[in-house]
């Protein structure tokens, strides 16, 4: 139930539908990773050769890393996969996905995680050079997994050659096993492996003994290797938390902010990317200045899974430029002004820092000018009210909804990181509540509703908190929320700041509800609202009778109290 009822909330909201369905948690995933496709089943066994008739290539799995020489690489490609409960087939490309794979020279590559969004456990599989002039094979069927079942039977996966469909029809038609079982390979001068037929027309794809097809596959493959060596700050290394503030506009009077990590050795200053705190960079203190080399290969993010370097660009503003701006990258020294008193790092105008995706020209801009990192000192200080985001759109009052049998409604605010001076302030140190109806009362969330909260009751949501399915953080201070009660008349969002050794809070920021959206807005329209609605003694809506208390609003709008 939870999982359908996410994906249900992203189509009320009008998110982008694949983008939420490939957020779905590993052990669910996992549940729908060997589920057919009713409709591809009948076509699929009709057409399909038993493995046993093609002499699988390997019977067991590969599980145990090969010997040879495991290489850094990006990882392009594209391919399919299916979803729980529904009955078609989504794809998806990737880019620059960072992985790793074992050279054994002349003889063999071996690659793993070749289903590009199958998330359980797969075997390594083998792609053999065939001669001196590039061309390499993937030789198929190979084992690839064992999996057990509820009856303690197991039974063997492999990766096969598919084909007989393109990606265009394969939610009519299918991918079936053909003749040829051989995926041709081509390795240019510079070390690039890639797949040969790029369209779509042949499949590494997932298959049972009887050459079923379990509508994952990939296609499309190109391994790009990285020799470089990730920068990694001193283990003993203490870091502290420096503020990282840029102006995002050519007036120079929007500002951001964000932490990242600096640790001095000597002469040597790491510092953290302001995108992924585990990732660093190096620079070197010579008097007034602080000398970074451009580019540096930080390591593997973890929330995008790609290989990111730090690199200077050259800036400039320029309206007639894609996003209004343009960037020549740097390959020497980016070079900070340094105030060794107050251990502040200012960039001059003319230049930005980038993360740049290697083996990709994507880069996303940490920095534009201009730039200023300084030491980050927590005080006492009144957060800023949160705000709603464009209310008369984004807020929906509770509704009884037979899809997920239960009512639910949703409000989206942003919470900023800032002070009432405009200061930054720590937002692992903020919260918020929310108010319906009552300033004097804060909405309580609970563990009923809201089963990921780390306590069993809360008032108070710190700011990072997100379960992706009820509370949502879409930026850093762009939050969605559903809630499961109705609001007669406003609803209300105040920030909590518990900083510098003092509790302080904003004011309560209200959104009046329009007649047509309040409670008898929604009681005097045709909406599937049950006759009678309960709730507990805090007012909060609930589903049925509890044991307890319970108020019941009847359909005249009288109220009934029950003991249960």
């Amino acid at each position: 139930m939870r999982k359908y009822t996410f994906f249900l909330l992203a189509a009320m909201c009008g998110l982008p539908a694949l983008a939420q369905l490939q957020q779905l948690p590993t052990n669910e995933q996992n549940k729908a990773d060997l589920t057919q496709i009713v409709s591809l089943q009948s076509s699929a066994k009709a057409r399909a050769i038993s493995p046993k008739a093609l002499k699988p290539i390997t019977t067991e799995p590969v599980l145990t890393q090969p010997e040879g020489k495991l290489v850094n690489a990006a990882w392009y490609g594209k391919g399919f996969y299916p979803i729980s409960g529904y009955s078609r087939i989504f794809s998806h490309e990737m880019e620059a996905r960072a992985t790793t794979y074992v050279n054994q020279g002349d003889t063999a590559i071996w690659i793993k995680n070749s289903l590009t969004e199958y998330e359980g456990e797969q075997g390594w599989i083998r792609i053999s050079k065939v001669d001196d002039k590039g061309n390499w094979e993937l030789r198929t069927p190979q084992a690839i997994m064992v999996r057990t079942n509820s009856k303690n039977e197991k039974k063997t996966f492999y990766v096969t050659k598919l084909g007989g469909s393109t990606p265009a029809t394969v939610n009519e038609r299918g991918y079936t096993v053909g003749n040829n079982l051989n995926i041709r390979f081509r390795m240019d001068n510079k070390g690039v492996l890639s797949q040969v037929t790029t369209d779509g027309s042949e499949i590494l794809g997932l298959t049972d003994g009887d050459g079923t097809w379990y509508p994952y596959g990939s296609y499309g493959y190109k391994y790009i290797a990285n020799e470089d060596t990730p920068v990694t700050k001193p283990a003993n290394l203490e870091v502290t938390k420096y503020v990282w503030a840029n102006t995002i506009n050519k007036q120079g009077s929007e500002t951001i902010h964000t932490f990242v990590n600096v640790g001095y050795s000597g002469n040597d200053i790491y510092m953290s990317s302001p995108a992924d705190t585990t990732l660093y960079f190096k620079g070197t203190i010579l008097g007034n200045k602080v000398i970074f080399k451009s580019p540096q290969f930080m390591g593997v993010s973890k929330e995008y899974n790609r290989l990111l370097y730090f690199s200077g660009v050259r800036f400039a503003w320029d309206d007639n430029s894609p996003g209004g701006y343009k960037v020549s990258f740097i390959t020497g020294d980016i070079i900070f002004d340094y105030d060794a008193i107050s251990h502040t790092f200012v960039l001059p105008k003319e230049y930005a820092i980038v993360a740049k995706v290697f083996g990709h020209d994507t880069y996303n801009i940490y920095a534009s000018p201009s730039l200023r990192i300084y030491p980050f000192v927590e005080k006492a200080a009144t957060p800023q009210a949160p705000q709603f985001w464009k209310p008369e759109r984004n807020f929906r009052n509770y509704t009884y909804d037979e899809r997920i049998q239960k009512g639910i409604a949703q409000v989206q605010f942003i919470i900023s990181p800032h002070d009432v001076n405009g200061e930054y302030i720590n937002p692992d140190s903020m919260y918020y509540r929310m108010y319906v109806d009552d300033p004097e009362t804060p909405f309580t969330f609970d563990k009923i509703d809201y089963p990921a909260l780390p306590e069993d009751e809360m008032t108070e949501i710190p700011f990072w908190f997100t379960d992706k399915e009820y509370i949502m953080g879409y930026t850093n201070t762009l939050r969605l929320l559903f809630f499961f009660t109705e609001v007669q008349d406003s609803i209300g969002f105040q920030s909590v700041y518990k900083g510098g050794g003092e509790t302080r809070e904003s004011n309560i920021t209200w959104y009046k509800l329009p007649k047509s959206t309040s409670i008898q807005g929604v009681q005097n329209s045709n909406n599937g609202s049950p006759a009678k609605v309960y709730y507990d003694l805090l007012g909060r809506r609930q589903e049925g009778l509890r044991k307890g208390i319970n108020l019941i609003r009847k359909e005249d709008g009288s109220i009934e109290k029950v003991v249960q």
